[in-house]
């Protein structure tokens, strides 16, 4: 191997493309429409807070995070869109029921 200058040092890099690339989200293996959804409610002790964990929802992230936030407008809550549940800050298992049965969610129970 022959280099022209022989003092210089270290790997070249002009070849390797370090460009930000973005992992491909996972998507459900499945989106259903609402009627076909079975939903469960939970309500967890996370530390010192309550929350209430509602899922599993079988839509895009987009159309998730879309729902949490209504929901969160309508109850004056905080939460997010995790893992195809929507948590809520809270204890509002009764009032999330009732919300997202009038817009034709399907529960277990």
């Amino acid at each position: 191997m022959c280099k022209s200058n022989l003092f210089e040092m270290g790997a070249k890099f002009d070849d390797v493309d370090y460009s930000q690339k973005q992992k491909p989200q996972p998507q459900c293996a499945k989106i259903l429409p609402k009627n076909e959804h079975i939903l469960t409610m939970q309500k967890q002790k996370t530390k010192n807070n309550i929350v209430t964990k509602i899922g599993e929802f079988y839509i895009s992230k987009q159309d998730g995070d879309k729902l949490a936030k209504k929901l969160k407008a309508k109850l004056a809550t905080g939460g997010s869109f995790k893992n195809h549940f929507i948590i809520l800050n809270g204890d509002f298992v009764i009032r999330a029921k009732e919300l997202l049965k009038q817009d034709k969610w399907q529960f277990k129970n």
